[in-house]
């Protein structure tokens, strides 16, 4: 019989507390957070991680050594104030089963029948690749996802940045909602606005939309755990999806010089 709740995150301090975080709000409940499958990139060449900070957006822009480098003290920033907020690095719950895969491997068939060995009645996903539909048939109540837009608007990746980008944060913000075929198209649980300005920028964003998904995500689940969640089918968009490929260096100055001036004008 299907019990409890699993997770799919990011060995990130984000990741970690989050599993913190639900693992505290279901304890008491019938359906504990039973499991964590962590996602997480191989060791490259030399058997080293790589570096935590070197993520894809950095990577797009190591050509423009100045762009990089100002987008990265941005993410050290947004890294610390998430730190100072969330507290202590926690480990992972000691009740849960852990289990690794490659973002690549996410939905293979082994990845996919550890999670049905676990039976999960729900599976919450923060941070995961885009999951496939035997991963989705797993967990009976089905899945709930974490978006940093509120949606339809901003669907795909690193929404913050498109909303900067596109000096438009009316639709700044996380989104609950449960995963169907589409990208960011299952319908609506919770949604918790964004008050921000363009100076403030998308990686200080993301980490505030990051610290209040820590209560939203476990709220959201209680709710379908608990059978009084209203699901609010989303409004048809013909905006496409924004992917890392199009965070150019290009698209990078354009947010930074956006932040410049709106500090300016502030």
């Amino acid at each position: 019989m299907s019990a409890g709740v699993a997770l799919v995150t990011t060995d990130t301090p984000f990741g970690r507390q989050m599993a913190a975080r639900l693992d505290r709000a279901l304890s008491d409940g019938p359906d504990p957070l039973r499991a964590v499958l962590v996602n997480r990139k191989p060791a490259n060449g030399n058997g080293r991680r790589r570096l935590p900070g070197l993520n894809r957006l950095q990577r797009a822009v190591l050509p423009d050594k100045r762009v990089a480098h100002a987008a990265w003290l941005l993410q050290q920033q947004a890294d610390a104030a998430f730190e100072i907020e969330t507290g202590p690095l926690p480990d992972w719950p000691e009740t849960c089963v852990v289990r690794e895969a490659c973002p690549s491997r996410i939905n293979d068939a082994d990845t996919v029948g550890w999670l049905a060995g676990v039976a999960p009645r729900l599976l919450i996903s923060a941070g995961a690749p885009i999951l496939r539909a035997p991963i989705l048939a797993v967990p009976p109540l089905g899945v709930l996802n974490l978006h940093s837009s509120l949606l339809p608007r901003y669907r795909g990746t690193r929404a913050e940045f498109w909303q900067v980008h596109n000096d438009d944060l009316s639709h700044a913000g996380l989104t609950v909602h449960f995963v169907d075929a589409g990208v960011d198209s299952g319908d609506i649980v919770l949604q918790v606005p964004l008050q921000t300005s363009p100076s403030e920028g998308p990686w200080m964003m993301r980490a505030r939309n990051q610290i209040a998904a820590l209560e939203a995500l476990p709220e959201a689940a209680l709710q379908v755990l608990a059978g009084t969640a209203v699901r609010r089918p989303q409004e048809r968009s013909d905006e496409r999806p924004y992917r890392f490929a199009d965070i150019t260096p290009a698209a990078i100055r354009r947010v930074l010089m956006r932040m410049k001036r709106a500090s300016v004008s502030r």
